[in-house]
């Protein structure tokens, strides 16, 4: 988990060599964290602008995106009960800490990325 704090280093690696970073680090942006965060956010901005569809919708994809992420995250290890707490509450966690330091990332080394 306090791996992720690394992640805006990506940014730094992507603007020194972008072709690299792409073929050897990762090649396309993780949509999943941002579609979650958004999502996440979307749905108390809709719930008080009394948009109960969309609170609901955006509630359900984060829900759906964050349980695949946990269930991910959950396979070929142990299933015991401490071991499945800890995957369900960091795979809560992880995707909006990781956007996070990658914006930090982002603007601090002044480079479009994501």
């Amino acid at each position: 988990m306090f791996q992720t704090k690394k992640v805006q280093f990506d940014a730094l690696l992507y603007k020194k060599h972008p072709q690299l970073y792409r073929e050897r680090i990762r090649a396309k942006p993780r949509w999943d964290y941002y579609i979650a965060v958004l999502s996440l956010l979307l749905c108390p901005v809709a719930l008080v602008i009394d948009m109960l569809a969309l609170a609901a919708l955006a509630g359900a994809i984060w829900l759906f995106i964050t349980l695949r992420f946990f269930w991910q995250r959950l396979r070929d290890t142990s299933k015991s009960l401490t071991h499945v707490a800890e995957m369900l509450v960091t795979s809560i966690v992880i995707p909006p800490v990781a956007v996070f330091w990658r914006v930090v990332g982002a603007w601090r080394y002044r480079v479009r990325f994501l």
